[in-house]
């Protein structure tokens, strides 16, 4: 696995992990690489998703509200949720090709979730990437 997938996956795992506790993301991310021991550019990156998140909220859950033909956001599983949110965030730093991002959040949506999730996830993030302008 290459280390900005499991940069992607250790986000999406943090951001699940906040929601379900409801700690902040400071909370999470200390509990999280507490007796974990990744590469440092794994954990830089995955803690850049998150800050960059955690910036632009606000922004990347009006884009996702925008995309979701027929689903409302809270109504998403809170995998799904995260995994968009992490990709979204991915799409704002621009550091990483489109193409890519989306090509992984297809991935790690049938990973962590079922195969029609790849599908569901590509749809919505390519519709915000055309808004964004980056597509």
């Amino acid at each position: 696995m290459n280390k900005r997938r499991q940069a992607r996956e250790f986000a999406l795992q943090m951001l699940y992990q906040a929601e379900q506790t409801e700690e902040t993301f400071e909370a999470v991310v200390e509990n999280f690489y507490s007796g974990r021991f990744p590469d440092p550019e794994v954990k830089a990156y995955s803690q850049r998703l998150l800050k960059t998140l955690k910036d632009n909220l606000y922004q990347v859950d009006e884009l996702l509200k925008a995309a979701l033909i027929n689903y409302k956001l809270t109504r998403l599983g809170i995998v799904e949720r995260s995994l968009l949110r992490v990709c979204v965030a991915e799409l704002i730093l621009k550091e990483t090709g489109v193409k890519v991002v989306l090509d992984e959040a297809v991935e790690i949506g049938r990973d962590f979730v079922d195969e029609k999730a790849g599908g569901f996830v590509n749809g919505v993030l390519e519709n915000i990437a055309k808004t964004l302008g980056v597509l």
